[in-house]
């Protein structure tokens, strides 16, 4: 049987492996002969689908594939990775580490497209040294907002995942194996120790990661001490407290009747909501019955308390 679609490492790295329980049912229904998402290839190479790659080749089945345009390989990572960080199953350094090769390809994507301005407006401005060639930036603010506000973290957050994923790969580097333990959750890590982890030697880290009973890479007290003293010790400065009288705010009558007044919109929301999406023939009589009692109370506190705002306006 030829095959006819290529490997890529960078691409088989980014599919993360799904659960065994996922896999057995993708097997079973390629060894059936039923359908299952097809494999995703650019020109000629896997971008997605190993999986169910190396199951067609085990049963000798015909191979769905679709084959995508795209401009750049880093444009085909992007994709990879938003596709991936759709997934459900993924444990956090699973999705830290993609959502930091996403970065590193938007990154490129940014820095391509900024040459090519670059590029452009010195071909229009001869006064400029078209000799001087274009220096991509260190790191792009921009790629670190957008992922922020696209994934709902904060720009601070991308960055330390940015700098995980980057560690990491130095981890897989040192211990071929490794990364992919940690991104199925096989093996648990924290952020805060990697790069004391980065440090080990690596018999000692191959040491770790090969006891059957280590399910979390915690670096030796040695390492974590080495690592925190090259920090940047900034002197404690004393901050002189006045001992005095404690002000307190002012009394406001009226607060108890602000906080109930500004609840009051959240209730007719939620009474509404209630009334515009609820299939009134469906639901069942105990239901009805305790929310109309529920409401039937809200209606008499609401009634007393009404008589009472009355009766002090009169006087």
């Amino acid at each position: 049987m030829f095959r006819f679609l290529l490997a890529d490492e960078t691409f088989r790295a980014l599919n993360i492996p799904i659960s065994p329980a996922s896999r057995k049912e993708m097997e079973r229904k390629i060894k059936k002969g039923e359908s299952v998402d097809p494999i995703i290839s650019w020109k000629g190479f896997i971008v997605t689908g190993y999986e169910q790659d190396d199951l067609y080749l085990k049963y000798h089945r015909s191979v769905n594939a679709k084959e995508m345009f795209f401009p750049r390989k880093s444009d085909a990572i992007s994709w990879l990775c938003q596709q991936q960080l759709k997934r459900s199953d993924l444990v956090w350094a699973a999705k830290a580490w993609l959502i930091s090769r996403l970065y590193e390809a938007l990154r490129e994507v940014a820095n391509r497209q900024a040459a090519r301005e670059g590029f452009q407006y010195r071909q229009l401005s001869p006064s400029l040294h078209v000799h001087e060639p274009f220096e991509p930036p260190k790191e792009s603010s921009a790629v670190l907002r957008q992922l922020g506000a696209e994934y709902n973290y904060h720009k601070e957050t991308i960055r330390r995942y940015v700098h995980f994923g980057r560690q990491l790969d130095k981890l897989e580097d040192k211990v071929p194996g490794i990364r992919v333990r940690i991104l199925t959750g096989e093996l648990d890590v924290m952020i805060k120790h990697m790069p004391a982890l980065v440090k080990m030697p690596v018999e000692d880290l191959k040491d770790m990661v090969e006891n059957r009973k280590c399910k979390a890479l915690f670096p030796p007290l040695e390492f974590i001490i080495k690592d925190e003293t090259k920090k940047d010790i900034r002197p404690k400065t004393n901050i002189h407290v006045e001992p005095g009288i404690k002000q307190m705010p002012e009394y406001d009558p009226d607060a108890e009747l602000n906080g109930l007044r500004y609840t009051i919109p959240a209730w007719k929301k939620a009474i509404l909501r209630t009334a515009t999406r609820t299939d009134f023939n469906r639901i069942s009589n105990a239901g009805k019955q305790s929310l109309k009692q529920a409401l039937c109370e809200l209606v008499t506190e609401a009634e007393c308390l009404n008589r009472m705002l009355e009766g002090k306006q009169n006087d």
